[in-house]
């Protein structure tokens, strides 16, 4: 946690694995933790605010299986993700729907969870494999990633237990996609079969894609939020939150190259602004 002290975070305390704890003199501070650590960072120093850990967002996947009349070729591809579509990224309506990109799955249908569910049916033999072999052949499987709005009841806080150090947990409220996103979807559901007509496509299956890999949003940036334009935090002149915490809204698209930005411009603000000498080194790189 940050022991601070007007105005200024004066020293950060840490604790290793073995519970020992040691403090470490704080010139200047960014934390850079993602969405749930640095929230929690704030939280277990008194540093609550009106925005710590709030309006947290994550990326939503569904995982589309289209069948197709013939072979898409699966397992050719030099990724796992070699293309996106963005027919659904962006226009007039997203004041009413979300926007959506849509990404081929080159490893093509996941026999495991197809076989796993099969065999609980009671299904076997010889006669199973080759319904999931032609399943496979003919599956083409899409990757929809969409945004949501921002929701207030999505959040971050400090848990009443304590973990192995002592230190409280975090604990997540994350309800379910609301309407908005849902009709991002159905969106795309209804433009592909379209789009895809001459491969005689037809949507057949939907499921839940990963989850938790974009943690985003809980010190968002702003005048009403937990830090300036430049990521200092609005009470503690020496205190900066870095990293994908700071997104005040999000797209459909993934934040990592945004992030980046972010990182690097911070870094040019305090090499011109906070850290003496080191405005020279940045020009001539």
């Amino acid at each position: 946690r940050l022991r601070c002290r007007a105005g200024r975070v004066q020293r950060v305390e840490c604790v290793d694995a073995g519970g020992r704890r040691v403090e470490v003199a704080a010139g200047t501070v960014v934390l850079a933790a993602n969405g749930i650590e640095n929230p929690a960072l704030l939280l277990r120093s008194g540093l609550d605010g009106p925005h710590v850990g709030w309006w947290l967002f994550d990326h939503s996947h569904v995982l589309l299986e289209l069948r197709l009349d013939s072979d898409p070729g699966h397992g050719r591809a030099p990724a796992r993700d070699t293309s996106v579509s963005y027919a659904w990224a962006d226009g007039p309506w997203r004041s009413e729907r979300a926007s959506m990109v849509v990404m081929p799955y080159n490893p093509g249908l996941q026999i495991r969870e197809a076989l796993a569910l099969a065999l609980a049916d009671g299904s076997n033999g010889r006669g199973l494999r080759e319904r999931l072999r032609e399943r496979y052949a003919r599956a083409l499987m899409l990757d929809v990633c969409g945004e949501d709005l921002p929701r207030r009841e999505r959040f971050v806080e400090l848990s009443p237990r304590r973990g192995a150090l002592g230190l409280p947990l975090n604990r997540v409220s994350y309800p379910p996609d609301s309407d908005y996103f849902e009709r991002g979807v159905s969106a795309v559901l209804a433009g592909l079969e379209e789009r895809l007509r001459p491969l005689g496509a037809r949507v057949v299956a939907r499921g839940h894609g990963a989850r938790g890999a974009h943690l985003l949003g809980t010190c968002r940036m702003g005048a009403e939020g937990v830090v300036d334009e430049n990521l200092r935090h609005h009470d503690f002149e020496n205190l900066y939150v870095a990293g994908g915490s700071a997104f005040p809204s999000y797209s459909a698209l993934h934040p990592t190259v945004t992030i980046a930005a972010l990182g690097v411009r911070l870094g040019r603000h305090l090499a011109e602004h906070v850290l003496p000498g080191a405005a020279a080194n940045v020009k001539a790189s």
